[in-house]
């Protein structure tokens, strides 16, 4: 099972009708939120040369995009 990021369970707590009057923004938000993760995973994952050892993009889909 997919983990579910933080945007993506508030964004289940909203009743429809201000999803989709917020759709750009959550869509925003959703996106921010990928590349922070990414961005967490790359610097988690650097070894002393700065090589990254896995694929941040790989391994968001993997974890959360299930």
């Amino acid at each position: 099972m997919a983990q579910q990021t933080a945007v993506k369970w508030f964004i289940e707590q909203l009743p429809t009708r201000i999803v989709n009057m917020y759709h750009k923004e959550i869509e925003q938000a959703k996106q921010m939120e990928k590349e922070q993760i990414k961005e967490g995973y790359i610097m988690s994952l650097l070894d002393g040369d700065n090589k990254i050892r896995r694929d941040a993009e790989q391994y968001y889909n993997e974890t959360y995009n299930k």
